[in-house]
Order: structure tokens, then sequence, then C-alpha cells
């Protein structure tokens, strides 16, 4: 960006006495002024005011520097690192790309497709492999000084969420003890979804709460999140239940044949 500055002293000129050669303005002196304050409209932005328009639009390309440009209540813009910036003036951390301001959404996705098949996003590498190292999408949290597990392959046609399980990342290694009583505990149920009106099957948060509380998670509106028992899982439960139902009936079966 450039300010105008005026390279003829028009005010001087006038004040030279009249038959003075360089008192006369001559044509390139006026294409010279014209091409500065052109450029000057071109390329400086009113820095005294933010963008008041309704819906007001750039067409153009902004290249260098940095900086944050004010649209009405929000802004945009980009620090010395590159990261770019959206309601906020500084990045969470020099590793980060794209940073908003707390208290957001950081991405929201929509899209006006109405069909099942059609992606929200779609990730693609370049890399020819499909394995378990094949890393999409990386979590993180405290500023990205911790990591919370990725998206990864799993083989052709395959994805999956993956979590750090090297034993040079842990300590007080002990074997888990027996599980049986607190899945036996679990309640595997079919609900209908209120606001849905659709019909599910999983678990009750509260009541995983009581057995594995390690699984429940809260919304911002206080309602309560389940992870670690999906779908499926309510299925295999339910197995692992009837299952033990059954050992259990045979054993009184054979206690009783063998008292005889």
């Amino acid at each position: 960006m450039s300010n105008y500055t005026k390279t003829v002293n028009f005010a001087a000129k006038d004040a030279l006495t009249t038959g003075d050669a360089n008192k006369v303005v001559k044509g390139t002196e006026i294409d010279t002024e014209f091409n500065n304050i052109a450029t000057a409209v071109a390329t400086k932005a009113d820095t005294s005011t933010s963008l008041t328009a309704a819906n007001p639009s750039y067409t153009g390309t902004l290249t260098g520097g940095t900086g944050v440009i004010n649209i009405g209540s929000g802004q945009l813009g980009k620090d010395a690192n590159g990261n770019l910036l959206v309601g906020t003036l500084a990045a969470t951390n020099n590793a980060s790309t794209f940073t908003v301001a707390s208290a957001k959404a950081a991405l929201i996705l929509g899209s006006s497709a109405t069909a099942d098949s059609t992606s929200l996003l779609d990730l693609i590498k370049f890399g020819p492999t499909a394995s378990t190292s094949q890393v999409y999408v990386s979590f993180a949290y405290n500023s990205g000084s911790n990591g919370n597990g990725a998206i990864t392959g799993a083989g052709a046609s395959q994805a999956q969420f993956s979590s750090s399980s090297d034993i040079r990342l842990k300590e007080n290694i002990v074997n888990l003890p027996s599980q049986l009583a607190n899945i036996m505990a679990l309640r595997p149920v079919e609900f209908d979804y209120i606001l849905e009106k659709a019909h599910q099957i999983g678990f009750i948060a509260q009541e995983v709460k009581e057995i594995y509380p390690d699984l429940i998670g809260e919304t911002k509106d206080g309602y309560l999140t389940l992870s670690g028992l999906d779908k499926n899982a309510s299925r295999l439960v339910k197995a692992i239940q009837d299952l033990k139902a059954l050992v259990d009936a045979q054993a009184v079966r054979i206690a009783a044949l063998e008292s005889k």
C-alpha cells in the first residue's frame, strides 16, 4: 500500500511572477499527479474506519504484509508466521495455520447438497499407501502440547481412529482387573430420540456414568455425551450378558448333576 505523495508544488507556481516559465503547468506534470492519485486509490485502504457497508465486497489480490481486515464485527487477518486469523489478532501457537477467536467453533462446514452420498469434506493425500501409519487428521489439546489421537488409514477402503500406544510413552503398567461385573451392570437399550423422532440403540449416559465415568462428557448446554460404547458395542455387550446367563444356568445344572 502507498500514500499519495504530491510531486508538483502548484502553490509555489501560483506565487511566481507572470511571465516566469516555471509558472506554466505542464501536461506531463498533470499526468504524473493523476498517476500518483490513481496508484494511491488502488492500493491504499482507508485505515481510519472499518468497512461499514452491509455487504462489503473486495475484488483483487491481497499480497504481502500482515494485519487484520475489519468487516462489521468480524476480523480476518494474517500474522507474521503466515497463520490465518479469524475473529482474533493472534494464533494460539506458531504451528497453527488457522486460528479463530476463543469460545467459537473453529470450523463449521455447510453445504446446500441434500444427497446422503455427497461428501461435506474430502481429505486427500498423495501418498501411495493406506496403512495405519497414513495419518489424515491429528487431534491435540493444551495448545498442541498433548495429543488426543488421529484418523488414519486401515488398509484398502478403510479408515479408523487411532491413539498412541507405544510402551515408551507409558509407565505404571498393570493388568486390568476383571470387568465382567461392570459389563453385566451395563444396560443396552432401544429408544427414540425426542427431537429427531428417530429410533436408535445404545446406552443411557447417566447409567454408564455410574459404572464407567471416564466415558462420559458434557456439552456446553449441560447434556451428557457417551464415548467408547457405540451402536455395535451395545449389541456385543448384550451378547456377553446372554452368554453369562447361559453359563450360569449350565453351572447350576452341572452342580445339581454332580450332587446326585
